[in-house]
């Protein structure tokens, strides 16, 4: 009776928990940093070619142009995922445009939405990329997963980065 008493109180212990997260974490923010050996224009360059994309980022499928102003703040797309059996669209508002020195873009989706900015930076014949990222829950009810997408966030950002670094090396080097 007491073993039944005491797992009575995991699910209320579980929403107590998530809601404690929902409140103090209503949004989480990722850093990373990346070294590629290759001049900026390069990496700039392969970066922002679509036909390559799917090369590199994960699940990529396409990306569809809503209101498009080339290069310009406000331009429109719709990225086109196929990630575990699953498609997926994800609004994307360019935010921020330098050429060959910033990229920032607003990612709108159901549960959340990301601020993405990403600098481009020329280092010797180097570029060091350095992406800043915040995520901000749609929902109450999204939010105590955010520490959760945050750690599987930055891992897939890890692994596409890692891809981006040594198609773009081989490229440069041959």
């Amino acid at each position: 009776m007491r073993i039944l008493r005491y797992l009575l109180w995991i699910p209320f212990v579980i929403i107590f928990i998530s809601l404690l997260l929902a409140l103090f974490f209503p949004k989480v923010n990722i850093e990373s940093t990346y070294t590629i050996k290759a001049p900026i224009a390069d990496t700039w360059n392969y970066f922002h070619n679509q036909k390559t994309m799917h090369l590199w980022m994960d699940g990529f499928k396409s990306l569809q142009t809503v209101q498009e102003t080339p290069n310009k703040i406000g331009s429109i797309y719709v990225l086109h995922f196929h990630v575990d059996d699953y498609d997926m669209e994800m609004n994307q508002t360019i935010t921020e445009f330098e050429a060959y020195k910033k990229f920032g873009f607003k990612v709108d989706h159901s549960g959340a939405t990301s601020i993405n900015n990403i600098e481009f930076i020329k280092n010797d014949n180097n570029t060091i990329i350095k992406q800043k990222i915040e995520i901000r829950s749609n929902t109450f009810f999204f939010r105590p997963i955010l520490l959760i997408v945050k750690i599987a966030m930055k891992k897939e950002n890890e692994k596409n980065y890692n891809k981006l670094k040594k198609l773009v090396e081989s490229q440069y080097q041959s």
